[in-house]
Protein backbone atom coordinates (compact mmCIF):
# COMPACT_ATOMS: atom_id res chain seq x y z
CA UNK A 1 0.00 0.00 0.00
CA UNK A 2 1.68 3.17 -1.17
CA UNK A 3 -0.58 5.69 0.56
CA UNK A 4 -1.22 4.10 3.97
CA UNK A 5 -1.18 7.53 5.61
CA UNK A 6 -4.41 8.41 3.81
CA UNK A 7 -6.22 5.05 3.80
CA UNK A 8 -9.86 6.07 4.47
CA UNK A 9 -10.59 2.96 6.50
CA UNK A 10 -7.79 3.52 9.01
CA UNK A 11 -9.09 6.71 10.64
CA UNK A 12 -12.39 5.31 12.02
CA UNK A 13 -10.64 2.16 13.22
CA UNK A 14 -7.96 4.19 14.98
CA UNK A 15 -10.63 6.41 16.57
CA UNK A 16 -12.48 3.34 17.82
CA UNK A 17 -9.35 1.89 19.40
CA UNK A 18 -8.29 5.15 21.00
CA UNK A 19 -11.74 5.75 22.53
CA UNK A 20 -12.17 2.35 24.23
CA UNK A 21 -10.26 0.50 26.89
CA UNK A 22 -11.01 -3.20 26.52
CA UNK A 23 -10.97 -5.49 23.49
CA UNK A 24 -11.41 -9.06 22.36
CA UNK A 25 -9.44 -10.06 19.26
CA UNK A 26 -10.68 -13.16 17.46
CA UNK A 27 -10.32 -14.90 14.10
CA UNK A 28 -12.20 -17.65 12.28
CA UNK A 29 -12.47 -21.26 13.40
CA UNK A 30 -9.85 -23.69 12.06
CA UNK A 31 -7.36 -20.80 12.09
CA UNK A 32 -4.41 -20.59 9.71
CA UNK A 33 -1.20 -18.58 9.89
CA UNK A 34 -2.82 -15.30 8.90
CA UNK A 35 -5.63 -15.75 11.44
CA UNK A 36 -3.32 -16.54 14.35
CA UNK A 37 -0.62 -14.11 13.27
CA UNK A 38 -3.14 -11.28 12.93
CA UNK A 39 -4.77 -12.07 16.26
CA UNK A 40 -1.43 -12.04 18.02
CA UNK A 41 -0.03 -8.95 16.28
CA UNK A 42 -3.14 -6.84 16.93
CA UNK A 43 -3.52 -8.08 20.49
CA UNK A 44 0.07 -7.18 21.30
CA UNK A 45 -0.31 -3.75 19.66
CA UNK A 46 -3.39 -3.03 21.77
CA UNK A 47 -1.52 -4.04 24.92
CA UNK A 48 1.26 -1.61 23.98
CA UNK A 49 -1.40 1.10 23.84
CA UNK A 50 -2.42 0.30 27.41
CA UNK A 51 -5.60 -1.56 26.53
CA UNK A 52 -7.10 -4.58 28.26
CA UNK A 53 -7.03 -7.40 25.69
CA UNK A 54 -8.43 -10.90 25.41
CA UNK A 55 -7.06 -12.87 22.44
CA UNK A 56 -9.20 -15.91 21.72
CA UNK A 57 -10.14 -18.52 19.15
CA UNK A 58 -12.84 -21.16 19.32
CA UNK A 59 -10.44 -23.86 18.10
CA UNK A 60 -7.36 -22.51 19.83
CA UNK A 61 -3.90 -22.37 18.25
CA UNK A 62 -3.13 -25.24 15.83
CA UNK A 63 -0.10 -27.34 16.67
CA UNK A 64 1.84 -26.24 13.58
CA UNK A 65 1.77 -22.63 14.84
CA UNK A 66 2.50 -23.37 18.51
CA UNK A 67 6.15 -22.34 17.98
CA UNK A 68 5.22 -18.68 17.55
CA UNK A 69 6.30 -16.45 20.45
CA UNK A 70 3.29 -15.16 22.37
CA UNK A 71 0.68 -17.65 21.12
CA UNK A 72 0.22 -18.92 24.67
CA UNK A 73 -1.75 -15.70 25.22
CA UNK A 74 -4.40 -16.77 22.68
CA UNK A 75 -6.95 -18.71 24.72
CA UNK A 76 -9.67 -21.12 23.60
CA UNK A 77 -13.07 -19.43 23.74
CA UNK A 78 -14.22 -19.51 27.37
CA UNK A 79 -17.63 -20.82 28.38
CA UNK A 80 -18.44 -17.67 30.33
CA UNK A 81 -19.17 -14.24 28.79
CA UNK A 82 -16.14 -12.15 27.83
CA UNK A 83 -16.41 -8.73 29.47
CA UNK A 84 -14.96 -6.25 26.95
CA UNK A 85 -16.24 -3.13 25.22
CA UNK A 86 -15.12 -3.95 21.67
CA UNK A 87 -14.68 -7.17 19.70
CA UNK A 88 -12.37 -7.10 16.68
CA UNK A 89 -12.68 -9.85 14.11
CA UNK A 90 -9.53 -10.41 12.05
CA UNK A 91 -9.04 -12.40 8.84
CA UNK A 92 -12.66 -13.44 8.85
CA UNK A 93 -15.24 -12.80 6.14
CA UNK A 94 -18.46 -13.74 7.96
CA UNK A 95 -19.49 -13.30 11.57
CA UNK A 96 -20.71 -16.89 11.86
CA UNK A 97 -17.21 -18.18 11.02
CA UNK A 98 -16.06 -17.04 14.46
CA UNK A 99 -17.97 -20.01 15.85
CA UNK A 100 -21.21 -20.37 17.76
CA UNK A 101 -19.57 -20.59 21.17
CA UNK A 102 -17.50 -17.47 20.50
CA UNK A 103 -20.52 -15.47 19.42
CA UNK A 104 -22.27 -16.50 22.62
CA UNK A 105 -19.27 -15.47 24.72
CA UNK A 106 -19.19 -12.09 22.95
CA UNK A 107 -22.95 -11.52 22.94
CA UNK A 108 -22.65 -8.62 25.37
CA UNK A 109 -20.19 -6.66 23.24
CA UNK A 110 -21.57 -3.31 22.11
CA UNK A 111 -19.19 -2.53 19.25
CA UNK A 112 -17.72 -4.80 16.56
CA UNK A 113 -14.82 -4.05 14.22
CA UNK A 114 -13.94 -6.08 11.12
CA UNK A 115 -10.34 -6.19 9.80
CA UNK A 116 -9.85 -8.39 6.75
CA UNK A 117 -8.53 -8.75 3.21
CA UNK A 118 -11.03 -11.16 1.60
CA UNK A 119 -13.14 -9.90 -1.30
CA UNK A 120 -15.99 -12.10 -0.07
CA UNK A 121 -16.16 -10.28 3.27
CA UNK A 122 -19.78 -9.67 4.27
CA UNK A 123 -18.88 -6.23 5.67
CA UNK A 124 -20.33 -6.90 9.11
CA UNK A 125 -19.54 -4.81 12.15
CA UNK A 126 -19.80 -1.18 13.17
CA UNK A 127 -16.32 -0.31 11.89
CA UNK A 128 -14.92 -2.05 8.83
CA UNK A 129 -11.36 -2.14 7.55
CA UNK A 130 -11.52 -4.55 4.61
CA UNK A 131 -8.76 -4.11 2.04
CA UNK A 132 -9.04 -6.80 -0.63
CA UNK A 133 -5.99 -5.60 -2.54
CA UNK A 134 -3.74 -6.73 0.33
CA UNK A 135 -2.28 -10.25 0.34
CA UNK A 136 -3.11 -10.98 3.98
CA UNK A 137 -4.78 -9.47 7.01
CA UNK A 138 -1.29 -9.32 8.46
CA UNK A 139 -0.38 -6.90 5.67
CA UNK A 140 -3.39 -4.72 6.50
CA UNK A 141 -2.23 -4.63 10.12
CA UNK A 142 1.37 -3.87 9.15
CA UNK A 143 0.26 -0.67 7.46
CA UNK A 144 -2.29 0.12 10.18
CA UNK A 145 0.41 -0.07 12.85
CA UNK A 146 2.46 2.41 10.82
CA UNK A 147 -0.60 4.65 10.70
CA UNK A 148 -1.10 4.38 14.47
CA UNK A 149 2.58 4.93 15.16
CA UNK A 150 2.73 1.80 17.32
CA UNK A 151 6.23 0.27 17.57
CA UNK A 152 6.47 -3.26 16.21
CA UNK A 153 7.73 -5.58 18.95
CA UNK A 154 9.55 -8.85 18.17
CA UNK A 155 6.32 -10.78 18.88
CA UNK A 156 4.35 -8.56 16.48
CA UNK A 157 7.13 -8.72 13.88
CA UNK A 158 7.22 -12.52 13.77
CA UNK A 159 3.42 -12.75 13.84
CA UNK A 160 3.12 -10.41 10.86
CA UNK A 161 5.75 -12.35 8.94
CA UNK A 162 3.97 -15.66 9.56
CA UNK A 163 0.66 -14.09 8.49
CA UNK A 164 2.04 -12.78 5.20
CA UNK A 165 4.24 -15.78 4.44
CA UNK A 166 1.47 -18.35 4.91
CA UNK A 167 -1.19 -16.42 3.01
CA UNK A 168 1.13 -15.95 0.02
CA UNK A 169 2.17 -19.60 -0.02
CA UNK A 170 5.66 -18.66 1.11
CA UNK A 171 5.68 -15.77 -1.40
CA UNK A 172 4.61 -17.90 -4.36
CA UNK A 173 1.00 -16.82 -5.03
CA UNK A 174 -0.24 -14.17 -7.44
CA UNK A 175 -0.68 -11.59 -4.65
CA UNK A 176 3.10 -11.60 -4.06
CA UNK A 177 3.82 -8.12 -5.38
CA UNK A 178 6.85 -5.88 -5.04
CA UNK A 179 5.08 -4.15 -2.15
CA UNK A 180 4.65 -7.50 -0.38
CA UNK A 181 8.34 -8.26 -0.78
CA UNK A 182 9.21 -4.80 0.54
CA UNK A 183 6.95 -5.43 3.54
CA UNK A 184 8.72 -8.73 4.21
CA UNK A 185 12.10 -7.07 3.80
CA UNK A 186 11.15 -4.46 6.40
CA UNK A 187 10.21 -7.20 8.87
CA UNK A 188 13.51 -8.95 8.15
CA UNK A 189 15.37 -5.72 8.83
CA UNK A 190 13.55 -5.64 12.18
CA UNK A 191 15.07 -9.02 12.98
CA UNK A 192 12.86 -11.81 11.63
CA UNK A 193 14.81 -15.07 11.51
CA UNK A 194 13.58 -16.24 8.11
CA UNK A 195 15.42 -19.56 8.19
CA UNK A 196 14.04 -20.51 11.60
CA UNK A 197 10.45 -19.48 10.85
CA UNK A 198 10.44 -21.18 7.45
CA UNK A 199 11.85 -24.35 8.98
CA UNK A 200 9.12 -24.47 11.61
CA UNK A 201 6.35 -23.48 9.22
CA UNK A 202 7.15 -25.62 6.21
CA UNK A 203 9.68 -28.30 7.12
CA UNK A 204 8.94 -29.56 10.60
CA UNK A 205 5.82 -31.58 11.34
CA UNK A 206 4.25 -31.00 14.77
Amino acid sequence: MEDWKHCPQFAPLAALIRSHGSFAVIAHVHPDGDAIGSTLALGEALKQMGKKVVMMNEDGVPSNLAFMPGVENIIPTPDEPVDVEVAISVDNGALKRLGERSLEALAGVKVWANIDHHRTNELFGDVQCVLPDECATGAVLYYFFKYLGVPVTPVMRDALYVAVSTDTGSFQYQMTTAAVMELAADLIRMGVDVQDINRQLYQEKP
